[in-house]
């Protein structure tokens, strides 16, 4: 199990949905997993009306042996050359670094 999770929120440009889900699925996700210290990944969609995080969040899984590396692996993710999309409404993202306390399956 990743140590650490990056939970990013995230909307399409409205009328572009099926263009930005494309891109993240087909494009974003593995550019995202090709980056050292990231193993996971997992789109949310939400089906609450009035969610104030917005209808779609990304959960990255982070390995990493403390807070140092975590953050590592976040500024590596940062200056990574991945592609975007203008489909992505990039006025809507928000992303925070946690790491992760009890797990149970």
């Amino acid at each position: 199990m990743p140590r650490y999770t990056l939970i990013v929120t995230a909307q399409p440009v409205v009328a572009r949905e099926a263009e930005w889900h494309r891109w993240y699925d087909d494009v974003h996700l593995d550019e995202v997993l090709s980056v050292s210290g990231f193993q996971s990944a997992v789109r949310l969609h939400s089906i609450d009306p009035v969610a104030e995080l917005g209808r779609w969040m990304a959960l990255y899984g982070i390995e990493a042996d403390d807070d140092q590396a975590a953050h590592d692996a976040l500024e590596r993710l940062k200056v990574a050359p991945l592609t975007t999309s203008p489909a992505m409404d990039f006025d809507t993202v928000t992303f925070a670094l946690f790491r992760n306390g009890a797990h149970r399956p």
